[in-house]
């Protein structure tokens, strides 16, 4: 052996792991410890939504409590739900992000970035 590199001998231990598009949003994080958990919940889809309830035989009452317009699901309540898309515009507006450079603006390493990261936990 030429060379010795702890680094190398790490990575060949840790084996090969993809990296995901959220990493960036739970990990080194100065949000909250409960927020960045709930974070995490939501972004892994582990969330007791009414649809899954449902899938293990309790009885709960199906619809969305916010807008009584469809089944609540993680889908319906992060992304299709009347009620819940009003408050993203809102918190998005606050911080003066367009919303298609929302997910983008989460990436970043600046200041404005770290607080578009907190908000974001605070509001899920």
């Amino acid at each position: 052996m030429k060379q010795f590199s702890i680094k190398q001998i790490y990575l060949r231990l840790r084996g090969d792991f993809q990296k995901v598009e959220w990493r960036r949003l739970v990990c080194n994080n100065l949000g909250a410890p409960r927020w960045i958990f709930i974070l995490r919940l939501a972004v892994l889809n582990k969330f007791y939504t009414r649809d899954r309830l449902l899938k293990w035989g309790m009885v709960v009452n199906p619809s969305c409590p916010l807008c009584s317009m469809a089944d609540e699901s993680h889908l319906h309540l992060f992304f299709a739900c009347t009620v819940s898309a009003q408050i993203w515009q809102k918190t998005i507006n606050w911080l003066g992000i367009s919303r298609s450079r929302a997910t983008a603006n989460a990436t970043y390493k600046s200041s404005r970035a770290e607080v578009y990261r907190m908000v974001l936990e605070a509001t899920i």
